[in-house]
């Protein structure tokens, strides 16, 4: 039997599927990052040791190489990157037979609709990037440029833009936005407290400058989001609309690219990938808000993306996979 993986990785997290010819999930696996763009040997590592445990866990031979193995990944645009990626896996013949390398925004429209169509996929994780991708796979980007220069409407950013505002609260700085100033800062700042483990604002100092972790910063947004939702916190909901709102601008950015090449499709389908999309109430309604003049549809995966990136390289390989994309996607919003 051919056996096609897929792999959607990312600065936080990995995720392996493996399809039958016939679209049955055979096996499904879960790694570290694999985010080439911070760590090439790392990333090629752990893609190496997901497709053997997979392997192991399907009772096949780690020398026979799956039909196809598509890769999905955060940092793969990098033209060099994208290179020596390619050629490091060809060297590796027990691997697959043939390799399909994209970004990880292609993944996401593959496995929710499949080739041949226009949609935006929104990221918004421990990172954020927003793509729009062409009937023929041409993309529109806005974002994605990392925690550093951008990364706006990111798990990361919302948690640095929070921290930064019990900061200035607490020094009586008015760098801080004049409406949030309204809002009872209490709350926020004895959870940031709770969350890194610190008793004052100035132990922030080392956790970013000597122990900089993107992943644990980008978590605190969780805390942020329990506070919104679960005590009706009032500045953790500011900031939450407020993270939607930045999100709804990269979409436009893109949306700006593609029309000045193209007409502006009648339906614009939607795609949100990462978890920020989870405060959907919040992030979701302001990022909708942004866009009442526009036809479209918002849905999110119900599966990994994965999927996708498999059955790209099936069909690449000339093996057309059946998939019910229906069950593969939720819907959000329609108008």
């Amino acid at each position: 039997m051919q056996y096609f993986a897929g792999i959607e990785g990312g600065s936080t997290n990995s995720k392996l599927i493996v399809l039958s010819k016939a679209g049955k999930i055979l096996c499904k696996k879960r790694g570290g990052p694999t985010n080439p763009y911070l760590s090439f040997p790392k990333t090629v590592s752990t893609i190496s040791s997901l497709v053997a445990e997979a392997k192991s866990d399907l009772g096949l031979d780690t020398k026979k190489p799956f039909g196809g193995l598509g890769l999905t990944l955060a940092g793969i645009d990098d033209e060099k990157i994208y290179t020596d990626m390619l050629s490091h896996f060809r060297g590796l013949p027990e691997i697959a037979h043939r390799y399909d390398l994209t970004s990880d925004t292609i993944g996401p429209v593959e496995t929710a609709f499949g080739p041949g169509h226009v949609a935006v996929v929104i990221i918004s994780g421990t990172g954020s990037a927003c793509r729009l991708v062409t009937e023929k796979g041409e993309q529109y980007k806005c974002g994605g440029w990392g925690h550093i220069l951008a990364d706006e409407g990111s798990a990361y950013h919302t948690s640095l833009e929070a921290i930064k505002m019990v900061i200035q609260r607490e020094e009586k700085n008015y760098l801080e936005n004049s409406i949030t100033r309204a809002f009872a800062v209490e709350p926020l700042r004895d959870k940031m407290k709770e969350y890194f483990g610190i008793e004052k604002c100035e132990e922030m100092v080392p956790i970013f400058y000597h122990h900089f972790e993107k992943k644990r910063i980008a978590g605190f947004t969780k805390s942020i989001s329990d506070l919104a939702f679960k005590e009706d916190d009032e500045l953790s909901k500011f900031i939450l609309r407020r993270t939607g709102k930045k999100l709804s601008s990269l979409v436009k950015g893109a949306i700006e690219q593609y029309t000045n090449d193209h007409p502006m499709p009648k339906k614009l389908n939607i795609i949100g990938v990462g978890s920020v999309w989870k405060s959907w109430d919040l992030v979701g309604k302001s990022f909708l808000e942004e866009f009442q003049d526009l036809n479209l549809k918002f849905c999110i995966l119900n599966e990994t993306a994965a999927i996708g990136a498999a059955a790209s390289v099936a069909r690449k390989s000339g093996v057309n996979i059946p998939l019910d994309r229906s069950k593969l996607i939720e819907v959000i919003f329609e108008n």
